[in-house]
């Protein structure tokens, strides 16, 4: 607690709902990259090929030239 303030011993409720909100929102933010990347990752191998990378462009936008999706996924 002395993080978030030095000169007290504790939290007021503004202080606690602040860092709870930030917490919350890396989750979400982590949950939703968590959930593209198995989105991109059909055979569930826990990685990226060239490949996947391709297949799921041209699903989402397949007007997208090759080369801007060689330089996302290098």
């Amino acid at each position: 607690m002395s993080s978030v303030n030095p000169n007290t011993s504790g939290l007021t409720l503004e202080e606690f709902l602040n860092i709870i909100r930030k917490k919350k929102e890396a989750q979400l933010y982590r949950n939703e990259i968590r959930h593209i990347f198995t989105a991109f990752d059909r055979h569930y191998r826990g990685y990226l090929t060239l490949e996947d990378f391709q297949k799921a462009f041209k699903q989402v936008a397949p007007k997208l030239p090759e080369r801007i999706t060689l330089e996302v996924f290098r």
